[in-house]
């Protein structure tokens, strides 16, 4: 047995130090795989040596759209995040808030003060350590983290680059929210190592310049959706101040809502949605920008997202372009089809995501791009007629207002 070990070792020369196994689980797993050579199943082994190695480091998880934050540093060591992918809608970092704002002196040294006594002690030990410390990081290249997170300056930008204590890429990379290749460190925000970071961005920029929300969008009918909520204080509603082609300071006051609604609110607990229709006068098919705002210990704060920028249109009520599509034939066992519901269908996006007079989801279905569920499409329909009635509804939209 004592042979067999030894060989194990000789392959696996990170084994020796039981340290540098992330937890009980693990280095049992270690042990279990000694066994099975003992008994010849050497096949296993390695098999169990894969899955312990696995949960020291994490899952790697494949991006599905790479964005290019990091570079490299000396001896070709890879600055953590090098390669990041947002994967959960409303915890992007855009490098826009307070990334973009230069720090202070002041800020910079309270900063590093904080972060040598906090962080690093954290990021020294496990499981950090076992992807971002040799000698792990140089035996292994596909597990090379790096040791960039015990550097101040590289971590600060990380902090700094977000809208927030709780959405900023370093927080994100801890919560798995961007792709890390260490995998999920913290179950929520207020896990450790996630917690101390909190508290970092807090001690640095305080809490006057959270993003407390977002507009997520404004549809072709005018109707504007967001949330806007904090984490720190889940049963609080706040009140969404819009504003129109122009700042608080330039732009047209509409009339303020409330985050209250229960929707996609970016997963913080209660309801802190928020979804209000322009007023029929302002929906006029041009472009146009929208600003919303809420308030945070008395002090007015811009939502992410903002300008929003947007078309909105309403139908015009008739159409002899609408009349002449043919759509009467197709009312009846399977359809009631008229002016409003048509006009709804036209508005969505064509298969190829455009929205056009020839990518619309009410030209696809009628053109014969998409399927029928009945018994075939009715001979008669006019593609012709329906392309002239979008372009009388909506001219020409613009791609990006």
């Amino acid at each position: 047995m004592r042979g067999q070990i030894e060989v194990l070792l000789k392959i696996f020369p990170e084994l020796a130090d039981e340290t540098r196994i992330g937890d009980f689980d693990q280095l049992l797993a270690i042990k279990k795989g000694m066994v099975m050579i003992r008994k010849g199943l050497k096949t296993i082994v390695v098999l169990a040596i894969g899955a312990a190695t696995h949960y020291s480091c994490g899952a790697p998880t494949a991006p599905t759209s790479t964005t290019n934050y990091g570079t490299t540093g000396p001896a070709g060591e890879q600055d953590p995040g090098a390669t990041d992918s947002v994967k959960t809608p409303g915890k992007t970092t855009s490098g826009t808030g307070t990334g973009s704002n230069v720090p202070t002196a002041a800020q910079l040294a309270k900063s590093s003060e904080f972060f040598l006594n906090k962080v690093q002690p954290l990021f020294k030990g496990l499981p950090c350590s076992d992807c971002h410390n040799a000698p792990r990081n140089l035996k292994d290249p596909k597990v090379d983290g790096g040791t960039g997170i015990l550097e101040h300056n590289k971590m600060f930008a990380f902090l700094k680059d977000g809208k927030g204590a709780n959405d900023n890429k370093l927080i994100n990379k801890l919560l798995g929210t961007i792709v890390h290749t260490g995998g999920k460190q913290c179950k929520d925000e207020a896990a450790q190592p996630c917690a101390t970071i909190k508290e970092w961005y807090k001690t640095v920029f305080g809490d006057g310049v959270l993003s407390l929300g977002k507009i997520e969008g404004v549809n072709r009918e005018g109707v504007i959706a967001g949330w806007a909520g904090n984490i720190d204080a889940t049963t609080t509603a706040y009140e969404i101040k819009l504003f129109l082609d122009g700042d608080k300071a330039t732009g047209v006051a509409l009339p303020n809502t409330m985050a209250n609604l229960d929707a996609y609110d970016n997963g913080l607990s209660g309801p802190h949605a928020f979804s209000v229709k322009l007023p029929p006068a302002l929906i006029d098919g041009k472009p146009h920008k929208i600003w919303a705002y809420t308030t945070h210990n008395g002090t007015e704060v811009m939502l992410a997202g903002s300008p929003f920028s947007f078309q909105a249109f309403k139908p015009k009520g008739s159409s002899t372009n609408f009349n002449a599509i043919g759509f009467n034939g197709c009312n009846g066992a399977c359809h009631t089809f008229t002016y409003e519901t048509r006009w709804g269908t036209m508005l969505g996006n064509g298969m190829d995501g455009s929205w056009t007079a020839t990518s619309n989801a009410a030209y696809d279905k009628i053109s014969g791009r998409l399927g029928h569920g009945g018994p075939g499409l009715p001979g008669g329909l006019s593609v012709a007629a329906l392309q002239a009635w979008f372009t009388e509804e909506f001219g020409t939209p613009v791609a990006n207002p």
